[in-house]
């Protein structure tokens, strides 16, 4: 799997998928993406989405973490509990991750936080409208050799075309002369 190096990548990254989850939805215009600046180096970074969902204003607390490893998306859900003085209103959180697992979305569906993946997994409830995207399971991919299998030692018969046989039918129309 291809890492993402440094935080200010995995933030342009985490943008671009939240929006493309975003821009599929016909009713939901994006305002304005706020980069915020975390009190703590040490906790995921953060920004703030304001969206038009019908009408309505809403406001999208997203955390980015590295990875979505369920004590991760622990960590990010202790901190949306922490922090919910710092977002405006009545803000819905977000949890955005290179690859979140079951376990960890179904921790995000506990919770009632939304999740965007850079797999195309995404779930969020916004207002009367339910985003929710689902890729293919992991695979590994696994070479596999095929047995060689030797040709047939049955003599293979021709057949002969068919006969066809010509039916001429009077129409009483003139005839035409092909040459």
């Amino acid at each position: 799997m291809k890492t993402i190096a440094s935080s200010n990548e995995l933030g342009i990254h985490a943008k671009a998928a939240l929006t493309a989850v975003l821009r599929q939805v016909s009713t939901i215009e994006i305002k304005g993406i706020e980069e915020r600046m975390t009190p703590d180096l040490s906790r995921q970074s953060e920004f703030v989405v304001q969206v038009r969902v019908l009408g309505r204003n809403k406001t999208l607390a997203c955390k980015v973490t590295p990875t979505g490893e369920s004590r991760a998306v622990r960590k990010a859900l202790r901190e949306f509990e922490a922090d919910a003085a710092r977002f405006p209103g009545e803000a819905i959180p977000v949890i955005i991750a290179p690859y979140m697992p079951p376990e960890s979305r179904e921790l995000c569906v506990e919770s009632r936080t939304a999740f965007v993946d850079f797999e195309d997994n995404a779930r969020m409830i916004l207002g009367d409208i339910f985003i929710a995207k689902r890729s293919l399971p992991r695979r590994e991919h696994v070479a596999v050799a095929l047995p060689q299998v030797p040709p047939l030692a049955v003599p293979v018969r021709k057949f002969a075309p068919a006969r066809v046989a010509a039916v001429a039918v009077d129409y009483g129309l003139p005839a035409i002369n092909a040459a």
